[in-house]
């Protein structure tokens, strides 16, 4: 009988396991086995599709965070934000950026954290879609960055500009924000 997975590239489809068995290896706090299955899921990933080789290097990034591998977390972070990004995945690759700043913040790298979240959101404005609710997670992260510095002034101007930008949803912004998803 066929299956839902008929036609799906086989490289694909075992990246796309290696990533669940990462997340349920980390659900159980079995940190190496979810960097090894992170790893072989990165691996594995077709480079023809950069989409699903960034949404493997989120899920490696994960798992180093998880393993206490904060250096290793923010690098993937990095790598999945910028694949993602190329991919059209504005949502996965805010997400990255916001995870990236965090663990950063977690260094005392507010500086380098900032620097991340600004060029996103730079880019994002230049490209035209800094008002997607997605984009709030930006300023999420430098509300943090903010609250680190003790500037609750900016912290609260951050969190303003994300309930802006996160106004109520329904069909009509899904449909508006559907254009920014591959």
């Amino acid at each position: 009988a066929e299956g839902a997975l008929t036609g799906a590239p086989k490289d694909l489809i075992a990246s796309q396991l290696a990533m669940m068995q990462s997340v349920l290896a980390r659900a159980r706090a079995e940190h190496a086995r979810s960097v090894s299955k992170g790893e072989e899921a990165v691996r594995l990933a077709p480079s023809e599709m950069p989409d699903a080789v960034g949404t493997a290097w989120n899920i490696l990034a994960v798992a180093r965070a998880g393993a206490g591998d904060f250096s290793g977390a923010i690098e993937a972070y990095g790598r999945g934000a910028e694949l993602t990004y190329g991919a059209g995945n504005l949502v996965g690759s805010y997400a990255c950026t916001y995870g990236r700043a965090m663990y950063l913040v977690v260094q005392g790298r507010l500086n380098d954290a900032e620097d991340a979240c600004r060029t996103m959101i730079e880019r994002a404005a230049r490209e035209g879609h800094a008002d997607i609710p997605a984009a709030g997670w930006l300023h999420m992260a430098l509300a943090r960055i903010e609250l680190e510095r003790f500037r609750l002034d900016g912290a609260q101007a951050c969190l303003d500009w994300v309930l802006h930008i996160a106004r109520p949803g329904g069909f009509g912004e899904l449909q508006r924000a559907g254009r920014y998803l591959s």
